[in-house]
C-alpha cells in the first residue's frame, strides 16, 4: 500500500481539552549502527557441554561443529542488535517528537491540522536532536507549572526514560519536576498505566487499546522503524500521518479514560 497517498480522514474531529499547557506527545527514534559497534560485544565462544560423549575424536568434532555454528551466527547477531538499537537510548537517538496541544487552539481549525512535529534533518543529527530534546523539557516545565497534563502511551516505560537518558548523554538538563523521588510527576498521564490501573509490568499496545475502546486503529503494515526511513528519505507525509495518528489515538484514549467520552 502506498501510504504517501493517505491524508487526514474527512470525518476527523478532535475536541478541545480543559487544561492550559496540556499536551500529548510521542517520540520516534532510530538506531545508530556505529553506536551498536561501539557499545555491543558479540558473546565469546563457550566450551560446549559434551554430555556422555567420551570419545576424544568425536568430542573434537563436536567442538569444531559448535565453534563453526558460533562463527556463522555472528552476522545475524549483529543484525539483530542493529534492528533493536532504536529502542535503546545508548544505541539510538530521537528522530522526532510530535505534539498535540488540545487546549492551545480554539477557532475553526481542527486540532489535527495544528499538530506540531519537530524532527532532525539528514545533515546535523546531533545538533537537531539536542534542540528537539531541550524544547521538550521547556514544554514539560510549562505544563507542570500550569497544572497541565503531559499525556502519552507507555511514556513512563519508554518515551520519558529514553528522553532522560539521551539528555544525560548529550549534556542537556532534564526537568527537575519529571521525577518525584522514584515516581514520575503526578501531572504525567500514561494511558497505558491508566488502563491497566497501574498494575505491575502490565502492558497493552496503543493499537489494541484503541480498538478495544472503538476509537480507531494505527496504520496497517507500518512499523515504527519505518518512520525514520521515511522522514529522512523525504517521504515526510507518510511519516507525519503515522505520528499524527498515534497522537490522535492517544488523546482520544485519554479523553475516554479521564472523562468518559
Amino acid at each position: 500500500m502506498d501510504f504517501s497517498q493517505i491524508r487526514k480522514p474527512k470525518d476527523q474531529k478532535i475536541e478541545i481539552a480543559n487544561w492550559d499547557q496540556t499536551f500529548v506527545f510521542d517520540i520516534e527514534t532510530m538506531g545508530v549502527p556505529s553506536k551498536v559497534k561501539e557499545h555491543c560485544t558479540y558473546p565469546a565462544f563457550q566450551e560446549p557441554k559434551y554430555g556422555n560423549l567420551k570419545d576424544p575424536i568425536k568430542r573434537e568434532q563436536f567442538y569444531q561443529q559448535k565453534k563453526e555454528e558460533w562463527e556463522n551466527a555472528e552476522a545475524d547477531w549483529w543484525q539483530k542488535q542493529i534492528d533493536k538499537s532504536a529502542l535503546d537510548p545508548i544505541t539510538g537517538r530521537v528522530v522526532a517528537i510530535g505534539y498535540l496541544f488540545p487546549y492551545a487552539y480554539t477557532g475553526e481549525d481542527e486540532l489535527w491540522d495544528k499538530i506540531q512535529i519537530e524532527g532532525i534533518n539528514s545533515s546535523s543529527h546531533d545538533v537537531c536532536e539536542t534542540r528537539i530534546i531541550r524544547n521538550f523539557w521547556e514544554r514539560f516545565n510549562e505544563a507542570c507549572m500550569s497544572y497541565g497534563h503531559i499525556i502519552g502511551h507507555n511514556i513512563e516505560k519508554f518515551d520519558l526514560v529514553f528522553l532522560m537518558q539521551r539528555s544525560w548523554q548529550l549534556g542537556i538538563r532534564i526537568s527537575p519536576m519529571v521525577m518525584n523521588g522514584r515516581f514520575f510527576h503526578k501531572q504525567i498521564i500514561d494511558t497505558m498505566k491508566l488502563w491497566t490501573c497501574y498494575g505491575f509490568n502490565e502492558y497493552i499496545s496503543l493499537d489494541k487499546l484503541a480498538k478495544i475502546l472503538n476509537l480507531g486503529k494505527k496504520m496497517d503494515n507500518y512499523e515504527a522503524v519505518q518512520f525514520a526511513q521515511d522522514w529522512l528519505s523525504g517521504d515526510k507525509e507518510t511519516a507525519e500521518f503515522y505520528l499524527k495518528t498515534d497522537l490522535d489515538l492517544t488523546y482520544k484514549i485519554y479523553e475516554r479514560l479521564m472523562g468518559g467520552k
